[in-house]
């Protein structure tokens, strides 16, 4: 079984292996079923996999019986591009699973790609004559090529190669863009558009040709993304999302230069607001990235900086995977917190960037330990009777265990539902705010002043009452 290769793709737009997606169609409930007969395969093993990102992963495998072979299930897979697998040497066939997720390929193990035979898939059947008509342009293109450095330029021998050369190439464009308008509504069309490169329109070239050698570059660094669309998690899937920033950063970014690393990830970032995991994906993959690069400190500082710091396009801010714990500095006083995100009991999320108080008091707790039963009422009705509220204060309770369920009954149970209070949970320990505060023990108190600078920590409620008694007496902070 051949591989299907990348640099065939990348030269033709469309051969390279993709992968599962978000987006769940739920036109078909009865789940999925991919049955393929492979003649001539021997293999006695074959996985299904898909990308994610840069990576590959395996999400199942099963057993092949002279050549034939099934993947099953009673739910739909997230819509995308799967890879089959063949081990040892991993060489993979591609298939599409959107809307259609029960169909079968027959094929045969000497020429995978041509005689491929597609039955309840029109993603597939097209995706497959789309490999071999790109497989004959590319043969085209070869031999082109090859007779033309027979010949010195300029000649009539070789513009005339070279005309032939170019209107092969036309024909892909012109192929690649009948795909998408006759079939717009298939994940194959959008696919393969995601991958096309950006090119000057003539009318705007022609508009704009005396503007200089640098108006070509600049049109495409403005328009790179404008056939890919980041809000799109099924593109998370396929190597095709990581690819186009990857080349994005390589081709746009001076490194030298904070302000350009920063400038080029708002620009993807915000392309990506309509979509929760991909921005959450995006700011994971840029804090991981900038992590290991060999930058100056205080370079390193300013885009970690944008990136805790990002606002989507409802004023949240998402909190990336965090570094390893040691390179996490302790919190000391005067020194501005990291903001993160949790669930709130609203049903909705909370942040500290949010809380536009004079004072934050951030209570972390944990419903079932006994210390915090005991302290959790005790400070909620003091913050009632000294009428915090109205002092612009705002307490921030963030609970970091048990079930959300019995969470809800406790906010119930010690009548924590008062203005000027903000129930959140971060029991799956996703926001990072225990890495980030340090925390050690339960409950766990901070007070922040208006500019989300720690004031004091590690304090129990008695002591967080006077300290913040003390603090309103002398007025506003700074």
């Amino acid at each position: 079984m051949k591989a299907i290769h990348f640099s065939f793709f990348l030269l033709l737009i469309t051969c390279m292996s993709l992968s599962s997606c978000q987006n769940v169609s739920t036109s078909n409930s009865t789940g999925y079923q991919i049955d393929v007969a492979v003649e001539g395969l021997k293999r006695k093993q074959v996985f299904l996999g898909h990308y994610y990102g840069a990576e590959t992963r395996i999400i199942d495998t099963t057993e092949v019986k002279d050549g034939k072979f099934s993947f099953k299930g009673d739910s739909l897979l997230p819509a995308g591009m799967y890879l089959l697998v063949f081990p040892p040497t991993n060489s993979y066939l591609d298939v599409i699973l959107d809307e259609d997720q029960q169909f079968s390929l027959k094929t045969d193990i000497r020429t995978p790609t041509e005689s491929m035979q597609v039955s309840g898939s029109r993603e597939n059947e097209l995706y497959y004559q789309d490999l071999n008509k790109l497989d004959k342009l590319k043969k085209d293109l070869q031999s082109y090529s090859q007779k033309a450095a027979q010949y010195p330029r300029g000649s009539a021998q070789f513009d005339s190669i070279t005309k032939l050369i170019k209107d092969v190439r036309n024909e892909v464009s012109e192929y690649k863009d009948n795909i998408q308008k006759e079939y717009p509504e298939l994940f194959f069309a959008k696919l393969s558009k995601a991958i096309q490169n950006v090119e000057v329109p003539t009318e705007i070239y022609e508009a704009n040709k005396d503007a200089g050698a640098k108006f070509v570059p600049a049109y495409i660094k403005a328009h790179f993304f404008d056939n890919t669309d980041l809000t799109d998690a099924r593109l998370l899937r396929t190597p095709v999302l990581y690819r186009k920033v990857a080349n994005y950063l390589g081709q746009y970014v001076d490194h030298d230069h904070a302000d350009s690393v920063t400038t080029a990830l708002n620009v993807i970032l915000e392309k990506s607001n309509g979509n929760k995991e991909i921005s959450n994906y995006l700011l994971d993959l840029f804090w991981n990235q900038y992590l290991r690069f060999n930058l100056p400190k205080s370079r390193k500082d300013s885009i970690f900086s944008f990136l805790s710091n990002y606002e989507d396009d409802n004023g949240i801010r998402r909190s990336p995977v965090l570094p390893p714990a040691e390179m996490i500095p302790p919190l000391k006083p005067g020194g501005q917190v990291t903001d993160f995100v949790v669930a709130n009991a609203e049903n909705s999320f909370s942040s500290v960037s949010q809380i536009k108080s004079e004072w934050t008091i951030l209570y972390f707790w944990d419903y079932g330990c006994d210390h915090c039963q005991e302290a959790t009422p005790k400070l909620v009705k003091a913050f009632e009777e000294k009428a915090y509220a109205d002092k612009s204060v705002t307490l921030f309770t963030v609970n970091l265990t048990g079930t959300k369920d019995e969470w809800k009954e406790m906010l119930e149970k010690f009548d924590m539902h008062k203005a000027g209070i903000i129930n959140g949970e971060d029991i799956e320990r996703e926001s990072g705010a225990f890495e980030l505060y340090k925390i050690e023990t339960l409950p766990s108190i901070l007070i922040l002043d208006k500019n989300k600078r720690l004031v004091d920590q590690r304090l129990g409620e008695q002591d967080l009452i006077k300290i913040l008694d003390e603090k309103l007496a002398l007025g506003k902070s700074k």
